[in-house]
């Protein structure tokens, strides 16, 4: 439902609770308890920060107010040209590239995508921003140079660049490894 227009209005979920044979009180239960099903029209592009502990801690609040400035709306608004919204979300699950957030492109139905954006800063949030307003593709994933996907900043640290040694029992003429 939520593909053909990027919110559930509640005569929709009456319908799923019909459909799915459920009292409507489940549905309702989870269309509000989990922050991707929108009950309410979005922007083109939804713009969810992660509102987590390790997001917090990496400084998305500060991220977060800027970017409503620069948009000037509040939470959970939308701009006047209808093009972004801006909300918030539980974890994201990429606790390691904090702080972050998804963007939902609702811009080509029902074709939507939904692209996390990591490591995030000032100017990564307001480049984000003037390529949705241009209409431009936007960088997705990680957004510093020297992070590969959700490798440490500066490289491997637990496996140094070599494949660990397989499980001895593989091949039943070799021997388990000295342990050293």
């Amino acid at each position: 439902m939520q593909q053909q227009g990027g919110y559930i209005p509640v005569t929709a979920m009456y319908k799923i609770a019909k459909i799915c044979e459920c009292p409507p009180m489940h549905v309702f239960e989870t269309v509000t308890f989990y922050s991707m099903f929108n009950r309410h029209p979005v922007g083109k592009y939804h713009i969810q920060f992660c509102r987590t502990t390790p997001c917090m801690l990496c400084g998305v609040d500060e991220l977060m107010q800027r970017a409503l400035r620069y948009l000037n709306i509040d939470m959970h608004g939308t701009t006047a040209d209808g093009l972004i919204t801006v909300g918030e979300m539980e974890c994201l699950g990429a606790c390691v590239n904090a702080p972050m957030l998804v963007v939902s492109d609702y811009s080509n139905p029902p074709q939507y995508s939904y692209d996390y954006l990591e490591d995030l800063t000032w100017d990564s949030i307001k480049k984000l921003v003037d390529d949705l307003r241009a209409g431009k593709p936007y960088m997705k994933g990680p957004q510093r140079p020297d992070r590969v996907v959700s490798m440490p900043a500066g490289g491997r640290t637990s496996i140094f660049f070599k494949e660990p040694p397989g499980p001895y029992c593989r091949d039943l003429d070799a021997k388990p490894e000295e342990k050293k």
